[in-house]
């Protein structure tokens, strides 16, 4: 997933800790962590962001963030 997000945006750099590393650009942009078998990658702003593809599945009711979770096996495009 760093590697989608660094394509997207050249100047992140890592940001976190090692229990909850992520990506940022001028602030968070996001996090990821590993629940079970779910890669929860978690943006911080995600609320303000138009999601027309409906990428966004998880932390829909939050005001601020949106989390996408990635299921063990699941293709990621």
């Amino acid at each position: 997933m760093r590697k989608f997000i660094k394509e997207a945006d050249p100047g992140s750099s890592r940001s976190g800790s090692g229990w909850h590393p992520g990506l940022a650009h001028d602030g968070i942009i996001c996090h990821w962590r590993i629940v079970q078998k779910v890669v929860k990658l978690t943006f911080a702003k995600g609320a303000s962001l138009k999601d027309p593809a409906r990428l966004f599945n998880s932390s829909l009711d939050g005001t601020h963030r949106r989390a996408i979770d990635i299921h063990e096996g699941e293709e990621v495009d």
